[in-house]
């Protein structure tokens, strides 16, 4: 899932069930943490152990036991029912402290990435990754066989799974927020946003989406069959675009639906992966939790989530 996904939706669904903005905001952006980390982001990972060449730093060197815990543990590339999973990280994260945003934004992700990641084929499945699994045979490499489109939420494939994962989000954040009144907006009584208004909000955001997209592919036609113009870049790139104007119309709909809470945007938006001790110090002042954790403890981490969903690696591997 992109950006607009686990970032802005969860930003979105938090701040609409009454989180206040800056217990949303450590939400979204913890949730998106692990593909903004290289040793927790699953293609970088899948990608350096395909193409292991002399040209790939050590740094980037994991051994294939860790590379499964991550895309097993935290992306949910199982091939297992996508509704166990689904429950059992929901479970799991009811089950979480609410001061723990780290170990709270792995399993947020997890959850996303239970319904991202299903099979485009065989929706009730998810995508899985398997060392068994040579390059050739795309089905043991997550979703590598259907590139990117699972993890677009405007994709006219994936909406209606964008809705049941909106659905289950925010039914998620309104029994947590129940627990601790003081992590609540004073103003609750009168800016909760109601389900019904979440849903219209990200279905004004997919019809923005279509208008680009058809604006742009006329565009680029026309520059095509007309050779005194050059091809827009954007023409080679729509996904880029698309997840902008997905994300502009989410920051203004919750802004008018709250009377005036406006979204931080993500910081590491448009970096490229950072190790964990990179992350941790560029971004510790603004989120002290990362001061809990350092290399061998976020790795504990994820080694938690394995044993808590099974998907602890053979040790063969």
């Amino acid at each position: 899932m992109e950006e607009s996904g686990h970032y802005y939706s969860v930003y979105y669904v938090s701040i609409a069930v009454g989180f206040l903005n800056r217990i949303a905001r450590q939400h979204a952006f913890f949730a998106q943490m692990p593909d903004e980390v290289s040793m927790l982001d699953a293609t970088d990972l899948e990608v350096s152990y395909l193409f292991r060449t002399g040209d790939i730093p050590s740094s980037r060197l994991v051994p294939n036991s860790w590379r499964l815990r991550v895309e097993h543990g935290l992306h949910a590339l199982t091939g297992r029912s996508a509704a166990a999973e689904q429950e059992r990280t929901r479970q799991l994260l009811l089950a979480t402290r609410d001061t723990d945003f780290v170990r709270l934004g792995l399993l947020l992700h997890r959850f996303g990435d239970t319904y991202a990641h299903t099979q485009i084929d065989h929706p009730d499945i998810l995508y899985f990754a398997d060392p068994a699994f040579p390059l050739t045979d795309r089905a043991g490499h997550g979703h590598l066989r259907h590139g990117h489109t699972p993890d677009e939420p405007w994709g006219l494939g994936r909406r209606a799974l964008m809705r049941r994962y909106l659905t289950d989000l925010y039914q998620l954040f309104d029994t947590m927020a129940q627990r601790n009144p003081m992590n609540l907006r004073p103003t609750l009584a009168t800016n909760k946003v109601s389900l019904a208004q979440v849903i219209d909000d990200f279905s004004m955001a997919e019809q923005a989406v279509d208008i680009m997209i058809r604006r742009r592919q006329e565009a680029c036609v026309d520059s095509v069959y007309d050779g005194r113009r050059s091809i827009p870049m954007a023409c080679f790139n729509q996904d880029a675009g698309a997840q902008r104007e997905y994300i502009t119309v989410l920051r203004r709909r919750i802004t008018e639906r709250t009377g005036g809470i406006s979204f931080d945007p993500y910081e590491p938006e448009d970096q490229d992966l950072l190790t964990w001790q990179e992350f941790r110090e560029r971004y510790r002042a603004s989120y002290p939790e990362l001061n809990q954790y350092n290399d061998q403890t976020i790795r504990d981490a994820v080694r938690q989530i394995n044993a808590e969903t099974n998907t602890i690696p053979s040790p063969a591997f």
